[in-house]
Parts: structure tokens; C-alpha cells; sequence
């Protein structure tokens, strides 16, 4: 998972990847005397964090450092990339995250907002999100749209056939067969 921590308010920024910025940013601020916070996470892995700090590399604090200088350009930058577009759910005239898995007592697609997998217990539906409690971590889809962590997300079960619809499942580039079903 990518991410961008802040340092401080409207400080420099890193970009990076971990496979747990809640976790990275501890480790992180250890050596830091001001508050980090992770401002930003999305789908992505170590090569397109090369990418990105390639294509930035004139506004890095240190040419061989992972900080940057806070500006428009660089976000800019950031939002025009077309990670793989989370999926989503309209309910009650909302669109959230929907984080599948294979079955209720199996643990869903790694958490847009945490990069974990997590078990949700009986049933599909809304469901509060516990990761990285206390950290305003949200994510982007490509056209700008934006998803917070504190708003939770949907847990939807795989089911076995029958009048379902097909999708394909990026995480084993298999086809797996998902419920539709309306939320109330």
C-alpha cells in the first residue's frame, strides 16, 4: 500500500510503501520530534513507489530521501494516478468501500485504509472500522473521490452458485462468484 505521512501540520510529506502505514508511522515517528500523520493511503507496490519517486524526484528534501516539499503539484501528481479502483456500494444514497471475503469466518481483501486483512464476525452490512483507530486515514478513487476511515465500510460474503453474478477477484486473478444484493 502507498501512503503519505504529514509531519506536523502542513509539513513535509513522505511517500512510501508498507504493507501497514498505521504500523510504519509509528516506527516512523519514534525518530521525530513533530506529530506525523498518515494523510493519505491507496492501492500500489514497491515499484510504483519507485515510480513516484521518480517522477517527483525535484521536489524531494534530499535527493536519496523519501521526504518532500508539501506542494499542489505534488498532490496533484498523486491524485492523477489510476491505482486500482476500490470497490464500492451505494447505501442509503452513500457510496462506501466494500471489502470482500470468502466467508463470514475467513478475513476480507486487504483494508484500503490499513493495508490489513480483517474478520467481521456473522453477516454482511455496514461496519465501523477499528483499524488505525485515532489516525484521519482515508483513500482516493482516480476520479477524486474521497473515502474516510472513520465512516466505515461494507463487508460482503463470497456465496457459492447460483443466479449470481460473476466478478472477477484482482487478488488471485481467478473469478469468483459474489452475492448482488441491495442494501436497505
Amino acid at each position: 500500500m502507498i501512503y503519505v505521512i504529514e509531519e506536523g501540520l502542513n509539513g513535509h510529506i513522505k511517500i512510501g510503501y508498507a504493507r501497514r502505514p498505521d504500523k510504519r508511522k509509528l516506527t516512523l515517528q519514534n525518530g521525530n520530534s513533530n506529530r506525523l500523520t498518515v494523510i493519505m493511503t491507496f492501492e500500489g507496490d514497491p515499484s510504483l513507489e519507485n515510480k513516484i519517486h521518480k517522477d517527483l524526484s525535484k521536489y524531494k528534501i534530499r535527493e536519496d530521501g523519501e521526504w518532500f516539499y508539501r506542494n499542489e503539484k505534488v498532490f496533484a501528481y498523486l491524485n492523477s494516478l489510476s491505482p486500482i479502483e476500490p470497490k464500492t456500494e451505494m447505501m442509503n444514497e452513500e457510496e462506501f468501500i466494500v471489502l470482500w471475503r470468502d466467508s463470514e469466518d475467513s478475513p476480507t481483501d486487504y483494508c484500503p485504509f490499513c493495508g490489513e486483512r480483517h474478520t467481521h464476525g456473522q453477516g454482511d452490512g455496514h461496519r465501523a472500522s477499528h483499524c488505525a483507530l485515532g489516525n484521519p486515514f482515508f483513500t482516493r478513487k482516480s476520479d477524486g473521490k474521497i473515502f474516510e476511515q472513520k465512516r466505515g465500510y461494507i463487508v460482503r460474503t463470497y456465496k457459492k452458485a447460483h443466479n449470481r453474478r460473476i466478478h472477477g477477484d484482482r487478488r488471485s486473478g481467478s473469478t469468483r462468484e459474489r452475492t448482488s444484493m441491495a442494501c436497505a
